[in-house]
């Protein structure tokens, strides 16, 4: 009895997936279903600008019109633009390097003012523990463990330093350089 069910309902689940297949019309279809509806409504097609179809051409690195448009004959047009290419795509290796560099630098301030910030927060539970502790011989391990902890807040302390003085002397070379200050964002 159950097996005819489950039959009945496949046949009928199948019987609505091909029906649902016949009706689907592929996208070339619908396209000219469109165009044909919009012709009789008299709606004209939109014009879409591109690079491609511009009266004149903009290449990625031209930052002003082309030589064409200012009247420049095109001998010179020919002249210049691999110039003006290749010094603007180096300017952006340059625009990358310092962006890497300082990316680097402040991860390593974050990491190490991080580390600090454990290595201080394991010294002062280490200090709570000690005061809360009543034992003599767990008092003197602690006792080590604080001595311990302080050499490793130390060092922590002084690889922070040494990051941030590593990202002050970093944003000091990048001023000299002349580079545009835009290229570093500030994190």
């Amino acid at each position: 009895m159950k097996t005819q069910g489950f039959f009945a309902a496949g046949l009928v689940l199948a019987a609505l997936g091909i029906s649902a297949r016949a009706q689907t019309k592929s996208l070339g279809q619908v396209a000219r279903e469109q165009r044909e509806q919009r012709a009789k409504e008299g709606v004209q097609a939109v014009k879409v600008y591109t690079n491609n179809n511009l009266p004149f051409k903009i290449t990625p690195f031209q930052a002003t019109a082309p030589a064409s448009a200012k009247g420049a004959t095109a001998e010179s047009k020919g002249a210049s633009e691999p110039k003006i290419q290749t010094q603007i795509a180096s300017k952006e290796m340059t625009k990358q390097y310092w962006q890497a560099r300082f990316q680097a630098s402040n991860a390593a301030v974050k990491s190490a003012k991080e580390y600090q910030r454990i290595a201080e927060e394991e010294l002062r539970l280490l200090h709570i523990q000690r005061a809360q502790t009543l034992n003599a011989t767990m008092q003197s391990n602690l006792d080590a463990q604080i001595t311990a902890k302080n050499q490793q807040t130390s060092q922590a302390r002084d690889a922070t330093a040494k990051a941030e003085q590593a990202l002050s002397k970093l944003e000091m070379e990048f001023k000299a350089s002349g580079a545009p200050a835009g290229w570093v964002k500030e994190n």
